[in-house]
């Protein structure tokens, strides 16, 4: 899957830290609204620090699958109020948000967060057949957009049969939590961490400057985790070139 990423803007937490803001799409689908995937990688923070400077207006785009998941806070928390000033500016500030009907912090176990990641993939071959041996070729259209011949890719497989995924860094399910908590949320207090817990919460969400460096290696030595099959339309669209062009 292509996705691209327009709307982009640097914040800042409560801590001083800067994240940038992001607005996703499905690229060439002119049905898709988008949604709001905040990044932290440094790469990306430092390319639109320089965009800024400029006077650019940053875009990139990025060949990966991305996947929103749950995942287990391993305590309580609240989420942090943000609130936006007339100059469209949003600060997060160290306030938690409330019940409006209760006056008390609305409490959370689990957060949704959005995952990044390739397949590990590899040169098919013919496996039987007069054939056997030979790199399979599918059709494909090169940069002028003339019809030809590309190696076909398969998937690197665990040994359950398991396409294996390849998180782009900072992005696995854990690391993604870590880094949502660290910055929209804030521990409860004491008392609320023994109460229960209801609520499961997904992070918020002219010429142009494309990234083309910021995200170099990205996805080099993350860790990997293994998965269920992808459904066809999946496969199909499973990423085989570098994270950001």
């Amino acid at each position: 899957m292509q996705y691209t990423f327009t709307n982009i803007s640097l914040e800042e937490d409560v801590n001083g830290g800067k994240f940038v803001r992001t607005t996703a799409c499905r690229a060439g689908d002119p049905n898709d609204r988008g949604f709001s995937l905040p990044f932290f990688n440094p790469e990306i923070i430092r390319s639109v620090e320089q965009c800024a400077a400029k006077g650019e207006t940053p875009t990139f785009n990025l060949p990966a699958e991305i996947e929103e998941v749950t995942v287990n806070c391993g305590a309580v928390y609240c989420r942090r109020i943000q609130t936006t000033g007339s100059d469209g500016k949003t600060t997060i500030t160290d306030q938690p948000a409330k019940d409006s009907s209760t006056g008390k912090p609305i409490l959370y176990k689990k957060i949704r967060v959005h995952t990044i990641f390739q397949y590990a993939m590899h040169d098919a071959y013919y496996v039987e057949g007069e054939r056997k041996g030979m790199r399979i070729m599918e059709d494909s259209y090169d940069a002028e957009g003339k019809p030809c011949k590309v190696p076909a890719k398969a998937f690197d497989l665990d040994d359950l049969g398991r396409p294996i995924r390849n998180y782009m860094r900072g992005w696995s399910p854990e690391e993604r939590k870590d880094q949502i908590l660290k910055t929209f949320f804030m521990l409860a207090p004491e008392e609320y961490q023994n109460q229960p817990v209801v609520a499961t919460e997904q992070p918020q969400q002219g010429a142009q400057q494309t990234l083309e460096n910021a995200a170099q290696n990205l996805f080099g030595g993350g860790a990997q985790q293994q998965t269920t099959a992808p459904n066809q339309a999946q496969q199909a669209a499973a990423p085989q070139v570098n994270p950001l062009n």
